[in-house]
């Protein structure tokens, strides 16, 4: 590994840029990662809910108030990560919910089927602590664009119809 490639895993993000208030849902069967996974993330100001296996957060994806982010385990006992995202992306809740898949192996038929299942991001076991946390970054910007979105719609949603921009006919029919 060169000297950069040391640097740049070893630099820890500035923790000011991190801070936040989403909640995760980590369904790890394997005790010891899990507990691993929830010092990480609430290391880095994420409020954290765990689960054992696919059953457990397939259960905990039911209730009211659900997490923002899933980091999903794919071979765990009952429910596997991948047929959880799956669930999740078929629901097509709003507002949307960003998984990051993991498993131990690499191979891109593995990533391919992850992605294909809804996964946004998947990443191989064991990974660097700093690299889940860029992750998770991207993963934060993507929900915080999604609820831009969502708010400006319901902008337009509500304004009255003499103040909602119009297309010129003109511009309408060139599309």
């Amino acid at each position: 590994m060169s000297e950069n490639q040391t640097k740049t895993a070893e630099t820890p993000i500035n923790p000011v840029s991190i801070s936040t208030d989403l909640s995760v849902l980590v369904a790890e069967d394997d005790p010891m990662f899990r507990r691993i996974l929830k010092s990480w993330l609430e290391n880095w100001g994420y409020r954290v809910t765990l689960a054992e296996d696919g059953e457990k957060a397939w259960n905990i994806l039911q209730q009211e108030t659900q997490p923002q982010m899933l980091i999903l385990d794919w071979v765990m006992p009952g429910v596997d990560g991948a047929e959880i995202c799956h669930r999740v992306r078929m629901r097509q809740k709003i507002p949307y919910q960003y998984v990051l898949l993991v498993r131990a192996k690499d191979e891109s038929a593995d990533v391919v089927a992850g992605l294909d299942a809804g996964a946004d991001d998947y990443l191989t076991k064991p990974f660097d602590r700093y690299e889940l946390r860029a992750r998770l970054t991207v993963g934060r910007r993507i929900l915080s664009l999604q609820d831009g979105l969502i708010r400006a719609r319901e902008e337009l949603r509500f304004q009255p119809p003499s103040t909602k921009p119009r297309m010129r006919d003109e511009t309408a029919r060139s599309f």
